[in-house]
């Protein structure tokens, strides 16, 4: 339950600061959490060899870490 509610959260952190132009940052940190999380979920998923879902987390968590970049060094939101 708490990690969907933190999933809640980073997704408007995500799409907010585009959108209003208001603190650029929260995206970097959302976008950041994401991928920290994915990390922990590929970790519960390695416990249960669980493949496919690993896969799946490792490139969202990269998207994820991507997108962390790209606003803070690419293409900041001015």
């Amino acid at each position: 339950m708490a990690l969907g509610i933190v999933e809640l959260i980073c997704v408007l952190g995500l799409i907010t600061p585009s959108a209003l132009r208001w603190q650029p940052k929260l995206t970097v940190a959302a976008a950041s959490v994401l991928a920290l999380e994915s990390l922990v979920f590929i970790g519960v998923h390695m416990k249960y060899g669980e493949t496919g879902s690993i896969i799946m987390s490792a490139v969202l968590g990269l998207i994820m870490a991507f997108i962390a970049y790209g606003r803070m060094a690419l293409s900041p939101i001015a």
